[in-house]
């Protein structure tokens, strides 16, 4: 989501704009056009700002547009040809052993 900006000339002449603006989303103040401040609602700010969050709640966004179409291909390591450590052939180049290590028999 691409962020509103305004320079910090803009804002200091009509900081009116700037509030609507933010009304919208977060607002991004530059200064030489590099980021330099971030003008946001009281009521988000206040939402959002060190709220403890699980790793299950930040990942669990309601607004995320990924959420819906996540559908990771399942795998199995069964079945198939294996080599002689039990690992798949179409994943024996991400297991590669070493030549002339010990394998732990």
């Amino acid at each position: 989501m691409p962020f509103a900006s305004m320079t910090s000339a803009d804002f200091n002449q009509n900081p009116s704009k700037a509030k609507k603006a933010a009304n919208e989303g977060p607002l991004v103040i530059t200064e030489h056009g590099e980021a330099s401040y971030v003008l946001v609602r009281y009521s988000d700010f206040k939402d959002h700002w060190r709220k403890s969050k699980s790793l299950y709640d930040a990942l669990n966004h309601k607004d995320s547009r990924f959420d819906d179409d996540f559908a990771p291909e399942r795998i199995s390591f069964r079945g198939g040809t294996s080599n002689s450590d039990g690992i798949p052939a179409r994943y024996e180049r991400c297991f590669r052993i070493p030549q002339g290590r010990a394998s732990g028999r």
